[in-house]
């Protein structure tokens, strides 16, 4: 955060509020625990814990734009021309367009398993199986893991076959 001109103060107090907020939003173990030493039902703690979660990420990040403001601005380095600053704007986009086209698959396993949870399709053991079920597929479809026949080789130094 000090390479991207944010203030030391406002950088320490992103990072320890930000630690806080791990026992709100789930999965949380606090809140497993908490759960399970008072037999309350850990999917509700779970889904009371997510509003309160984003409420105060969101605060968190208010307060930031504040502090930064207050501290004397926000100077960042990199963006010293507004040409320059629209060019990195457009590279962050790209290039964070191009991560959640690979985290996407990931999510639709966790939509699935919540499907067969809070959908009432499954127990929870039986939706852990639907997350395993769920998790092989995308590797096989992914990563072609799945393959008839014996494996080809294009490599002759590789194998050793011609």
């Amino acid at each position: 955060m000090r390479t991207r001109g944010y203030p030391d103060g406002v950088a320490a107090g992103c990072i320890a509020a930000g630690g806080t907020l791990g026992i709100l939003i789930p999965p949380s173990v606090t809140m497993i625990i908490y759960g399970i030493s008072t037999e309350t039902s850990i999917g509700r703690l779970f889904i009371a814990g997510v509003v309160p979660g984003f409420m105060l990420a969101g605060l968190f990040m208010i307060w930031t734009m504040i502090a930064c403001k207050l501290a004397g601005g926000y100077n960042n380095p990199l963006a010293a021309s507004a040409e320059k600053m629209k060019e990195n704007i457009k590279q962050n986009v790209d290039s964070n367009m191009k991560a959640l086209v690979r985290v996407l698959p990931f999510l639709g396993v966790v939509a699935g398993i919540l499907f067969a949870l809070y959908g009432g399709v499954a127990t929870p053991s039986e939706a852990a199986g639907v997350g395993a079920f769920l998790c092989l597929a995308l590797a096989i479809v992914i990563y072609r893991m799945w393959q008839v026949g014996p494996p080809s080789c294009s490599c002759a130094t590789r194998c050793g076959k011609a």
